[in-house]
C-alpha cells in the first residue's frame, strides 16, 4: 500500500497494526486512525481505572513513537455520564495525575473528565495541558476546585511539559465554574513556563541590565518628546511587576505643560508624532481619546499619547523581562 501524505512517517499498513494493537485492550469499542499522525481514537466502555488502562496502552510494542504516539480514549457515554476523555502518551499524564483522574472518575459529585496534554505541542509557544472536569451541581465546583489547586507538584508536574490548567463547572448551570492551575492557589496568574517564557527567560545578571536599559530607553523617549514640543516634563520611571506572570517591566509617564509656551496644545502634539512616525513608531489604535503607537522593533509594550487639560499625557511601557532565576 502506498505511504499516508508526507509528514505523517507511517504508512497505511503500520496504522492498521498499530489499530489493532489497541483493539486488544480491554473494553475497546472501536478504533479510529487518521493520516496526520496524531493520536490514535479508542472508545471504550469503562475507563476506570484509567491508570490500568494507560498502563496497557504504555506496554504496547512501539508506542510513544511512529504510527502508535499517543491515544486519545473516550468513555461511551451513558445516562448517568456524558463520556469523560483522557489522551495518552508515553509521559502524560504522570502516574499522579493519573491517579487523579482515576479519583474524579469515581467521585460521585463529578459527570466528566477531559484531559488533554498531548495535542498542540506542535505549536508550543504557549500551549499547555488541560483538564476539564464537569460536576453535577453548582455547590461542587468550589470543593473539586480547591481540590485541584491543592495537589502536590510532585503528583501533577512532568519534566519540561507545562503545568496543567484546569476548568471546573457545573453541568446543570455552566455559568458557575472555577479556572486554574494544577498545585497553585485558586486565582494566580498564569505561570511562565510555556515554550515561549522559557525562551524569554534571561541569566539574571542579563535581566537586570536589560531593566537599566529600558528605564534609560524610557527616559530619553519622554524627554526627546518634551523637545520636540519646546518644553519638558518631570518623567516619572517605574519598575513594577509584569502584568501576567513574574518578571519585571518598566513603565514611563510624562504630562508635558505644553500650555505654559502655547495657547493650543496642537503644534506640540503634531511635532511629537511627527518624530514618532520618522523613526518607524507608527500608529496602531485609538480608545478613550487616548492614540497608540507601536514600535517597529518590539522595544516596547504599549506607547500612547493624549490632550489632556494639564498638557500632553504620554505613557510608555517596555516589554517584560523575566529572568532564569525565577
Amino acid at each position: 500500500m502506498s505511504p499516508q501524505p508526507s509528514g505523517t512517517g507511517s504508512t497505511a499498513a503500520q496504522m492498521a497494526d498499530a489499530a489493532l494493537a489497541v483493539r486488544t485492550l480491554p473494553g475497546v469499542v472501536s478504533v479510529s486512525v487518521s493520516a496526520d499522525g496524531g493520536p490514535v481514537g479508542v472508545a471504550v466502555q469503562s475507563p476506570a481505572p484509567w491508570s490500568d488502562l494507560a498502563a496497557a496502552i504504555r506496554a504496547q510494542p512501539g508506542f510513544g513513537s511512529g504510527a502508535l504516539p499517543a491515544v486519545s480514549v473516550r468513555e461511551v457515554a451513558t445516562d448517568d455520564r456524558r463520556g469523560s476523555a483522557v489522551t495518552i502518551d508515553s509521559t502524560v499524564p504522570s502516574a499522579g495525575l493519573m491517579g487523579l483522574l482515576d479519583a474524579l472518575s469515581a467521585d460521585t459529585s463529578v459527570t466528566t473528565v477531559s484531559f488533554d496534554g498531548v495535542t498542540g505541542r506542535e505549536n508550543p509557544d504557549t500551549w499547555r495541558p488541560s483538564l476539564t472536569v464537569w460536576v453535577a451541581a453548582p455547590s461542587d465546583v468550589a470543593v473539586v476546585a480547591g481540590r485541584l489547586a491543592d495537589l502536590a507538584d510532585s503528583l501533577g508536574q512532568v519534566d519540561g511539559i507545562p503545568r496543567t490548567s484546569f476548568d471546573v463547572a457545573a453541568f446543570s448551570d455552566a455559568t458557575t465554574r472555577l479556572t486554574g492551575y494544577l498545585g497553585l492557589p485558586l486565582g494566580s496568574g498564569e505561570p511562565d513556563d510555556t515554550q515561549t517564557a522559557l525562551a524569554s527567560a534571561l541569566p539574571p545578571a542579563e535581566a537586570a541590565a536589560r531593566v537599566d536599559s529600558d528605564r534609560s530607553l524610557l527616559t530619553a523617549l519622554l524627554d526627546a518628546a518634551g523637545d520636540d514640543a519646546g518644553i519638558r516634563g518631570q518623567a516619572e520611571i517605574t519598575t513594577t511587576a509584569c502584568t501576567q506572570g513574574t518578571g519585571e517591566q518598566v513603565q514611563g509617564s510624562v504630562v508635558i505643560p505644553i500650555f505654559d509656551i502655547a495657547d493650543s496644545a496642537d503644534e506640540g502634539f503634531d511635532a511629537i508624532t511627527a518624530a514618532w512616525e520618522s523613526a518607524g513608531i507608527t500608529r496602531s489604535d485609538r480608545a478613550m481619546g487616548r492614540d497608540f503607537y507601536t514600535a517597529p522593533d518590539g522595544a516596547l509594550e504599549s506607547l500612547s499619547i493624549r490632550g489632556t487639560a494639564e498638557g500632553i499625557s504620554i505613557m510608555a511601557v517596555a516589554p517584560c523581562v523575566r529572568s532564569s532565576d525565577g
